[in-house]
């Protein structure tokens, strides 16, 4: 039998402007073989089965020689249940549309003793089986589809399931100073209905264009032609390409991007942000941390090298409202870690952390940053010399494929360890948390292996009593995926920010830094509106690496003086 709300090609959503208006059923459906039952808490309310997900239509005139026909509104009120009853067509013998009359319905309507209401025909006129006073509904058109709205039953004809349908790839170079690497990897995805998903793919060990190949191999192999609604499955099929199943930086990467764009669009789609579809939020605000970059009249490269000027500017920051800052004075990463850090490397370091420390007080956490550059015992020697400035962190202090070393550092150092920057999957995270290596997990989310991959990243972290701190050296739409998750987890401890005129204006202001703190977008997918004309007008034209280590050992006669793995721009 067909469904009683069964149209044949858009829904209808029927207001009644004598009644007060219900905008949602307040509890669940009952669905009967034969009617529809809702439960409403107004006595007078108006039950409107309306999809959802619906956007603003227009109305449409009554006089239209071709009204839809459909389920109009129920009115039928116990004034002690409180129960709302909905009831088939009223269509003539013969109509395409026509459902039975439903046996004892009229028995139902008298034993709830209904007072109105009833079933609308093809005049927009409400027809009531009883006889009772007739009222002049309106009809509003949505662009929902028939899947949204309540049927039992034979379901609707289902609409065809949205496929990803076009890629393209977006290398932009950020303008001086070039805060946030040599180049971002964007990736635009666009369905078979027209809606565009944006992502961000994290530094690779490949250059972009070889980066670019790759990206396009794992779309066009993995996702070409799938609906974006199955995460999982094409996750499924990027981990175990090629007889892998075990973790791959740069083909992770690729997808950890192209992953971001699929939720970009089924929250678009849905016209829901994305931390909606993954768990709901349980964060309105997230906790921000910055790192401490040079004011405009700091000299470089003394700057990095000066802990009087990290402390100008890690007031500046608290006065802006930041509760963390992040430095990193302990020398360069190099091809050679890890090594025993110089004693003056760790005098700076501690210089550093004293200097902030006496600037802020306590208004603001200390995040020491290191590279992985050291030994074992090198990164306990430096570890226990800053721990009389409580940093909140100690990052990365070794080379980050030795999780056993790491958890004897961490055992070793009264300064909680953070790693995971250079980590993808949940297969390399789980050990970092079952040998105690960190207590704070730092994922990129455009190489972790995106937003799904890291929510179970942060569900592993739960059941450790540990915490996460998404990383961010990249673009605004990699933050703004870090931000959606942070939304929806019960263990976030704070997101890094960049906060650059170009990071702002690349997603058009659509989030925010306020008071140290992250408003969580509201929007549709990821929360942004990103400006493709802006990204596709700094394509990058160098040849080297988003960040690159330095060749040569450091020096123990003087301080290695760090610029990062960056160069700053200087026009």
């Amino acid at each position: 039998m067909p469904s009683c709300l069964h149209l044949p090609h858009r829904p209808i959503q029927i207001v009644n402007h004598n009644i007060p208006r219900l905008s949602c059923i307040q509890r669940p459906i009952k669905r009967t073989r034969r009617k529809v039952v809702a439960f409403g808490r107004q006595p007078d309310a108006l039950a409107v089965f309306r999809p959802r997900r619906f956007y603003q239509g227009r109305t449409k005139s009554l006089a239209d020689p071709a009204p839809l026909v459909g389920f109009a509104h129920a009115d039928f009120i116990d004034e002690k249940r409180r129960r709302l009853v909905g009831v088939q067509h009223d269509l003539p013998a013969g109509h395409p549309d026509r459902v039975g009359p439903v046996k004892g319905q009229h028995h139902m309507m008298q034993r709830v003793g209904q007072k109105g209401g009833g079933l609308i025909g093809a005049d927009g006129v409400v027809k009531h089986p009883l006889g009772h006073t007739q009222k002049q509904v309106q009809i509003i058109w949505t662009q929902a589809t028939q899947r949204d709205w309540v049927s039992h039953n034979k379901p609707f004809r289902k609409r065809d399931a949205m496929k990803l349908a076009d890629l393209d790839v977006i290398v932009t170079a950020p303008p001086a100073p070039g805060w946030g690497g040599r180049y971002w990897i964007l990736v635009k995805l666009t369905s078979d209905t027209g809606i565009t998903g944006w992502g961000e793919c994290y530094a690779s060990s490949v250059g972009p264009d070889a980066m670019i190949a790759v990206i396009n191999d794992v779309f066009a192999r993995h996702m070409a032609g799938e609906n974006p609604e199955n995460i999982e499955l094409m996750f499924r099929r990027v981990y175990s390409a090629g007889f892998t199943q075990r973790p791959d930086l740069t083909v992770i990467g690729a997808w950890s991007g192209l992953e971001m764009a699929c939720w970009d669009i089924l929250g678009k789609d849905r016209d829901r942000p994305v931390h909606a579809l993954i768990g709901g939020r349980t964060n309105d605000r997230i906790r921000a941390y910055t790192y401490l970059y040079p004011r405009p009249d700091h000299p470089l490269p003394d700057f990095w090298a000066s802990p009087d000027m990290a402390a100008e500017v890690a007031v500046d920051m608290v006065e802006m409202g930041y509760t963390a800052i992040k430095f990193d004075p302990a020398g360069p990463y190099t091809i050679r870690g890890g090594h025993m850090p110089s004693m003056h490397d760790i005098s700076l370091s501690v210089a550093f952390c004293k200097t902030i420390r006496d600037a802020v007080g306590d208004r603001a956490d200390l995040l020491f940053g290191t590279h992985g550059q050291f030994s074992t015992g090198g990164a306990i020697r430096l570890g226990k010399a800053l721990e009389p400035y409580s940093p909140l962190w100690y990052e990365e202090p070794i080379p980050p494929d030795n999780v056993a070393e790491m958890a004897k550092v961490a055992a070793a150092v009264a300064i909680p360890v953070a790693t995971g920057e250079r980590l993808t999957t949940k297969a390399e995270f789980a050990p970092v948390l079952r040998s105690g290596a960190a207590t704070i997990l730092q994922p990129a989310l455009g190489r972790a292996g995106g937003i799904w991959e890291t929510k179970k990243i942060a569900a592993m972290a739960e059941v450790y009593n540990s915490q996460v701190a998404p990383h961010l050296y990249a673009g605004p739409i990699e933050w703004a995926a870090n931000i959606q998750l942070a939304a929806s987890i019960p263990n976030i401890l704070m997101a890094e920010t960049i906060e650059t005129p170009f990071h702002d204006a690349l997603i058009k202001s659509s989030i925010k830094v306020e008071g140290g703190y992250i408003p969580v977008p509201t929007a549709p997918g990821l929360g942004i509106e990103v400006d493709e004309d802006l990204a596709r007008a700094h394509p990058y034209t160098d040849d080297g690496l988003h960040l690159q280590m330095q060749e040569d050992p450091i020096g123990y006669h003087g301080v290695n003086s760090f610029a990062g793995g960056a160069p700053v721009k200087s026009g």
